[in-house]
């Protein structure tokens, strides 16, 4: 039998990207949204401007439903002051979340604008979008396939798995 200690679940669950002054709170939000419970890793959020602990909110918002709320919770980790253009330091995975709650509020083209500009296709957020739309799209026939990229019909695009990532 195999002891794991708390350092070891931490290890497992710390993205090397989170600061280390806000890694035990994410460790603990991101263990409550893994067990289906977003309400209660809202509860341990502070509002504040660190921009980690906002994307978690957003995330939470998110798995809660509320994805208005995640799109004014997540906005300025994305846009710059003025609004209009993305931030060129704004973390991929925040963009992927922003996107994601544009998705769930009926912002379509919105979430294509986005998450299609996003640079780095490798961040582990945007590949698992990157997947769920290659899934998406392989399930739809030729004739959807040609309305969707006309923008003219075809089924919409919905991520098929709890949205927002930490």
């Amino acid at each position: 039998m195999t002891n794991i200690t708390l350092t070891d679940v931490h290890a497992e669950t710390r993205k090397p990207d989170w600061p280390a002054e806000t890694a035990d709170l994410l460790i603990r939000v991101d263990g409550f949204l893994r067990e289906g419970r977003p309400r209660l890793a809202l509860s341990l959020l502070p509002t504040t401007d660190v921009p980690w602990v906002r994307n978690a909110r957003g995330v939470c918002l998110l798995r809660l439903g509320r994805p208005g709320e995640a799109i004014e919770v997540l906005r300025d980790l994305v846009f710059g002051p003025g609004g209009f253009a993305v931030r060129h330091d704004a973390d991929p995975g925040f963009q992927a979340n922003y996107a994601t709650a544009l998705l769930l509020d009926g912002n379509t083209q919105g979430f294509w604008g986005i998450f299609g500009g996003i640079r780095d296709r490798n961040h582990p957020t945007v590949a698992r979008l990157d997947e769920a739309v290659r899934r998406w799209k392989a399930g739809m026939t030729f004739w959807q396939r040609v309305a969707s990229a006309l923008g003219i019909g075809g089924p919409q695009f919905a991520p098929d798995f709890p949205p927002g990532d930490l």
